[in-house]
């Protein structure tokens, strides 16, 4: 017979899955839709990228509803469209000043062009910027609808979609502000796939169980439907432990479990001697792993009766 000892203890994390992203937002330097650039711009930075905001002019830009906002740049200073992960067209009535902007359309040619450029981004009247740079020929797309807009989009050769959001490649647009936060939400998730593994913060990486194993929490990595969860386990007692199932479950914000694996991490035939440690590696299917907010373990070691 075995007696098992079962210990729960967990590390809560923060997932940042666009740490290193830097995102450009265009808005219009007066009249852009203050939803429609507060929302992404919001969730972006929530989720850890940088935002960088570009406008026509100096000085403050004023939304449709008295947001003002003090841009970082002028939208042509921006020549290298190689350091941003994504590059964003807020709409709004003041949009219209870069329907037929050459410059504008040179910078979203080059962004569509770049490898490094994941997601091409317009919402409401200013999809209107990229039929005209010519890079929706013959593609899907949305946006505000009036007689003028639908008359360019037939104009240019582009598919008008009555969807709030219409993915067509690496261009997302989307047809006004009820549709900001979706709209972010499927620049975020084409963010994600393109990124890869991510690192994610950790709010304590370390913890000692009944004084007899020490586990670290070395690394964890966000994919694209599994956590990777690298663990150091060290044995602090003074004999060897013979046997030991370490189980790693993986909470959402709900405290729902939205993920589970089990090794058993230390066997007879390979005990793990006073002081020594070993490193092994948890992947972890999830539907979401952004979603993930707690990591817990539960730890089952078999003693032999004397």
């Amino acid at each position: 017979m075995f007696n098992i000892l079962s210990v729960y203890f967990l590390f809560l994390i923060e997932s940042s899955p666009l740490i290193g992203d830097t995102i450009l937002m265009v808005i219009a330097h007066k009249g852009f839709n203050d939803k429609e650039y507060r929302i992404p711009k919001g969730l972006f930075q929530k989720l850890g990228a940088t935002v960088i905001t570009a406008s026509s002019k100096e000085g403050v830009a004023e939304g449709m509803y008295e947001m003002k906002v003090e841009p970082d740049m002028l939208v042509k200073e921006v020549e290298e469209v190689e350091r941003f992960s994504g590059i964003i067209f807020v709409g709004g009535i003041g949009c219209k000043e870069y329907w037929e902007d050459k410059w504008v359309h040179t910078l979203v040619k080059k962004g569509v062009k770049s490898e490094k450029v994941k997601v091409i981004g317009a919402i409401c009247l200013a999809p209107i910027i990229l039929v005209k740079a010519g890079v929706l020929k013959w593609k899907d797309a949305t946006c505000w609808v009036t007689p003028e807009t639908k008359h360019i989009f037939n104009q240019e050769k582009v598919r008008f979609k009555k969807n709030r959001v219409v993915v067509s490649g690496k261009i997302i647009t989307a047809n006004g502000p009820i549709a900001a936060k979706e709209f972010a939400e499927k620049i975020v998730e084409m963010l994600k796939k393109k990124k890869g593994s991510k690192n994610i913060k950790m709010k304590g990486g370390e913890v000692t169980i009944d004084g007899i194993i020490n586990v670290r929490i070395e690394e964890i990595k966000l994919k694209e439907e599994e956590v990777e969860v690298k663990v150091v386990i060290k044995n602090i007692t003074q004999t060897q432990i013979r046997s030991m199932e370490l189980t790693c479950i993986l909470y959402d914000e709900l405290e729902a479990p939205v993920g589970i694996a089990t090794y058993s991490v230390i066997k007879s035939n390979n005990p793990l001697e006073k002081g020594e440690q070993r490193e092994f590696t948890y992947n972890i299917e999830t539907q979401d792993p952004t979603k993930v907010k707690e990591v817990r373990f539960k730890i089952k070691r078999y003693f032999q009766p004397k």
